[in-house]
């Protein structure tokens, strides 16, 4: 995906935003070769992520024969053939845009952030039940992490044109959740997918244990803290709140 393009969907960039990890070597690796790991949006939990039905396809004959012209290899001849059939047939053309469309998706990466690490569900399900951890990036001191998009939450589809906003469309896909998500105050880096998005360590700043991470896990973190390179970061403890429904957080 362009950059130029990427940019025009830029909100503020926060000064914190937050990732939840859970004990294992997979974090261990992230600490030690400062990773993160871009997702396809395949694998994610939501099986609204990344819906096509947030596309409206307004066919017109014009738009068969120009995207046949460009998309379609063969020559002259076999190209107003594959025209004149997509005409007759629209609701087929429809489903082959579709298809396309969730090609361009499967060969993109995102990475998840959240802007609160304050919410109990964000620790029970990203987390290990609270038995993980939570690692805070300044995305303004990194050259990776800094291009991040505000996930937009909406009750219903809201659509774009394909034809008439085909970038916009397509950014509309891969940034839109249902308003039952609202509550993770998701960010999102997309990128054309290679696994891995490499941070500077100096953008690490807190690094938050929750209520139930085990002595052993948080020795093991402070140590690959200390050994790896990375300075000045803030260690946070979570504890349940014995007034509410709700997480403390001490140094």
């Amino acid at each position: 995906m362009e950059t130029s393009f990427y940019e025009k969907y830029l909100g503020t960039t926060p000064e914190q935003v937050f990732k939840f990890f859970s004990v294992n070597d997979n974090l261990e690796k992230t600490l030690k070769e400062n990773y993160l790991w871009l997702s396809k949006p395949t694998d994610f939990n939501d099986p609204f992520d990344c819906n096509d039905n947030l596309v409206s396809f307004n066919i017109k004959e014009k738009d068969i024969e120009n995207f046949v012209k460009t998309h379609f290899p063969g020559r002259r001849q076999e190209k107003r053939k594959e025209i004149r059939l997509h005409k007759k047939q629209p609701e087929s053309f429809k489903n082959a845009l579709k298809s396309s469309l969730s090609d361009i998706i499967k060969e993109q990466g995102i990475c998840c952030f959240s802007r609160t690490y304050k919410n109990i569900l964000m620790w029970s399900h990203y987390a290990d039940r609270h038995k993980g951890i939570c690692i805070g990036f300044n995305p303004r001191k990194s050259k990776t992490i800094n291009l991040i998009l505000h996930v937009s939450y909406e009750q219903d589809f809201r659509t774009v044109e394909y034809f008439s906003e085909k970038e916009e469309a397509l950014m509309s896909m891969m940034i839109t959740k249902s308003i039952d998500w609202q509550y993770e105050e998701e960010m999102r880096i997309i990128k054309d997918y290679n696994g891995r998005l490499p941070f500077e360590k100096e953008c690490v700043q807190q690094i938050i244990f929750g209520c139930r991470t085990l002595d052993s896990d948080k020795k093991q973190i402070k140590e690959l803290i200390n050994n790896n390179g990375y300075n000045n970061v803030l260690f946070q403890q979570a504890t349940m709140s014995k007034t509410s429904f709700s997480l403390d957080f001490e140094k």
